[in-house]
């Protein structure tokens, strides 16, 4: 079937380009195009500006189902937006959806647009798209295919950075510092690696081709043009007379913040007795003055190597630059109490997020039970699970500033990590153990430090998830449980009071659930704390994640009374609710709110 539409679709493209005086060509010319990947080529000639100019028509082997392309024969290189190297046409996205049903009406289309894109280029009207996607041409102008990794902070003004190598590509950060750390994160051994001075020159914007620097004299004139201090800022590179430099451009624009990079060799002359030191000629090794340092490796003779940039960057990991909660999260401190298997993905999903520490708390080894819904796995059978979950999270997110582990239980004798806890933005509590969460609860009512907590936790079979966020001098935790931590609120009623099964071990019991089930509330518990470092959370509330019907039913269980006289009509499940967490006047810690 597919492959007869296919014969169908290039029959009526061949139709369409016979009637406007076109014709099919050879597999030799669409084989120029996109690295060979299109097997079929038609030439079409379009009037633009009083003159008949040519376009080939392309599609793959997948055409109707992907889009055609368009491509110019004689097009040059970064002499128009949106024209690739070999000359195909940027008008539509590769990816983009097209109708199967009428493909000669998309070439049609794809057609029309290929002619507005070359009317405006020829007028000069979409020069700016130059600046607005300065990521792709430059990349197209690169000498390399080697790209640097930034984390430098995307913003202005021109600075010193630094760069280091990290055994495959050059790396540049805002200080030897923090590069240093992130190197660490990823496990790169920093003792002996050669930390060196970098520039970042941040323009007003982003330079269009024929502003592309080619030489190093022209980055000269970009500092001088662009930068206070600049002599001082080139000077700072050149103290230690290096092999080569790095020097970064970046600017703002209306898609974001872009960069571009340029590496400079040390000046060397070449002749028939090979190749000669040229910097310090004339001076002792060493020795050489500044201004002729300056002249000299920011010569018009000295080339430079454009190359492309990988943003590694807290901002571009997180939101892509476009998260403004990230002003709030990368600054906040969370300790998560309890890397089980709600804590441990709760964890390592606020490292995704982007909040810039975490302190994680558990004092129970990796076991072979926990591997199926625990977010570590065999190879770190044995080990503290706070332990090696801080240093799986260090390296899969290096630019965070800190993932710290305590394998403590928490109670009165944990006394430094009390102090640690005092200095967090907020506790997200996942222990599952009433023993340390009545002494949290009545630490955070007695000592005015103790940050915001989010207290998780899940009913039998993980069929229903809790989030309540507790402040203090408003309603505590002990207002919604009672003397032992059982909710008084629940979602699931068991005919046997519970869902606990007995291992063959003493004391040892288990809810039967797996990664699926806990997927709704890994979700609620990290949106929760999420909105409340945010400031999108005002006041005690409980948020929760109501099961789906049909797994309630299976597992023998029904809706509790609470849950129906609050609620209404559940229907199927599968749907969070959010109620209020009240104060209690006979709470015995908090005293209905007071403390």
């Amino acid at each position: 079937m597919s492959w007869e539409r296919r014969s169908r679709a290039l029959d009526a493209v061949n139709a369409l380009v016979a009637r406007s005086g076109g014709r099919r060509l050879s597999p030799s010319v669409s084989r120029r195009y996109g690295g060979g990947k299109f097997d079929v080529a038609w030439r079409v000639w379009e009037g633009l500006a009083g003159a008949r100019r040519e376009f080939h028509v392309l599609v793959d082997k997948d055409f109707p189902y992907t889009p055609p392309r368009v491509a110019i024969p004689d097009a040059v290189a970064l002499e128009w937006p949106h024209v690739e190297k070999d000359g195909l046409l940027c008008v539509l996205s590769p990816d983009a959806a097209v109708s199967v049903d009428d493909p000669a009406e998309v070439v049609r289309a794809v057609l029309k647009d290929a002619c507005n894109l070359v009317r405006e280029s020829i007028a000069g009207t979409n020069e700016d798209d130059f600046r607005q996607e300065f990521l792709s041409y430059w990349k197209m102008a690169s000498s390399t295919h080697s790209h640097l990794v930034s984390i430098v902070e995307p913003r202005g003004p021109s600075r010193a950075i630094c760069t280091a190598y990290d055994g495959r590509r050059v790396v540049v950060g805002d200080s030897r510092d923090r590069l240093a750390v992130w190197m660490r994160h990823r496990g790169v051994a920093t003792e002996g690696n050669s930390f060196r001075e970098g520039a970042l020159l941040w323009l007003p914007e982003a330079l269009l081709p024929r502003e592309y620097p080619t030489t190093a004299a022209d980055i000269r004139s970009l500092a001088d043009l662009h930068s206070t201090g600049s002599r001082q800022l080139l000077g700072d590179l050149l103290v230690r007379e290096p092999e080569r430099i790095h020097v970064l451009l970046g600017a703002d624009t209306s898609n974001g913040v872009c960069f571009g990079a340029v590496s400079i060799d040390r000046p060397r002359t070449s002749g028939f007795r090979g190749t000669r030191e040229r910097l310090s000629k004339g001076f002792r090794p060493g020795h050489v003055d500044l201004n002729t340092l300056l002249n000299r490796y920011f010569a018009r003779t000295t080339k430079v190597t454009k190359q492309g940039v990988d943003r590694a960057d807290h901002l571009w990991i997180h939101g892509r630059g476009r998260d403004e909660r990230q002003n709030a999260l990368r600054k906040a401190t969370v300790a998560v109490i309890g890397c089980g298997s709600l804590g441990s993905t709760v964890a390592r999903l606020l490292g995704q997020a982007g909040v810039g520490s975490l302190l994680l708390v558990d004092p129970a080894p990796m076991d072979w039970r926990n591997v199926g819904r625990h977010s570590l796995g065999c190879s770190s059978m044995g080990q503290p699970k706070a332990d090696a979950l801080a240093r799986e999270l260090e390296h899969a997110y290096p630019h965070l500033s800190s993932v710290s582990s305590f394998k403590c239980r928490l109670g009165p004798s944990a006394r430094d990590l009390i102090r640690r806890l005092v200095g967090c933005d907020l506790i997200v509590s996942t222990m599952g153990d009433w023993a340390g969460e009545s002494f949290l609860n009545e630490l955070q009512c007695s000592n005015s430090k103790v940050p915001t907590i989010v207290y998780g936790w899940l009913e039998p079979r993980a069929l229903a998830a809790h989030s309540v966020v507790i402040r203090r001098g408003e309603a505590c935790l002990r207002c919604g449980v009672d003397e032992v931590g059982r909710a008084k609120f629940t979602v699931v009623d068991w005919p046997n009071g519970g869902d606990q099964h007995q291992m063959p071990a003493c004391g040892a019991v288990f809810s039967p659930y797996g990664p699926a089930d806990l997927c709704w509330a890994h979700g609620l518990v990290t949106e929760t704390a999420i909105a409340v470092l945010a400031g999108e959370h005002n006041g005690a509330s409980h948020r929760v994640w109501v099961g789906h019907r049909r797994y309630v039913e299976a597992a023998g269980a029904s809706w509790t009374k609470c849950l129906t006289s609050e609620v209404g009509d559940v229907a199927e499940g599968g749907f969070t609710t959010e109620r209020s967490w009240t104060a209690s006047p006979d709470c015995p810690v908090c005293h209905g709110g007071g403390q």
